[in-house]
């Protein structure tokens, strides 16, 4: 996978892991874009929350800073850091009446810890496989 423009992160065109491997950071959700119904433009472009990235594909990282409105149909990426996981929404695409999909939901960016699974064996500890919980 190659680089995309990530907003919200020091390296703006750090490559991101695809979202359904992405950890994230615990921080609201991003603010609603506005309600009203905008037909000509597209939708009111999202900027993350510090900590937290989104991922805007085909834009440089000077377009996502000086875009206003993304086109209808365009999807955006929620990624989060390292050690975190994503939790709600990790797309939204802008609809014909101007808005964002699913923004009643927030997308926000859980820490993780690691959990390891032991077992009893021969009175003897033994320690199985681990993964990554919400903390």
């Amino acid at each position: 996978m190659g680089s995309f423009p990530t907003w919200g992160f020091p390296d703006a065109t750090a490559a991101v892991p695809p979202l359904s491997l992405c950890s994230c950071c615990s921080s609201p959700a991003p603010p609603a874009a506005p309600s009203t119904a905008n037909l000509t433009e597209g939708c009111q472009i999202i900027h993350p929350p510090r900590g937290r990235g989104i991922r805007y594909r085909g834009l440089t990282p000077d377009e996502v800073r000086s875009v206003r409105f993304l086109p209808f149909d365009y999807e955006i990426e929620y990624v989060c850091r390292p050690e975190r996981e994503i939790v709600g929404p990790k797309v939204r695409k802008c609809q014909r009446d101007g808005t964002w999909t699913a923004m009643g939901h927030p997308s926000r960016c859980l820490r993780t810890c690691p959990k390891v699974h032991l077992s009893l064996e021969n009175g003897q500890v033994a320690a199985g496989a681990m993964e990554r919980v919400p903390c």
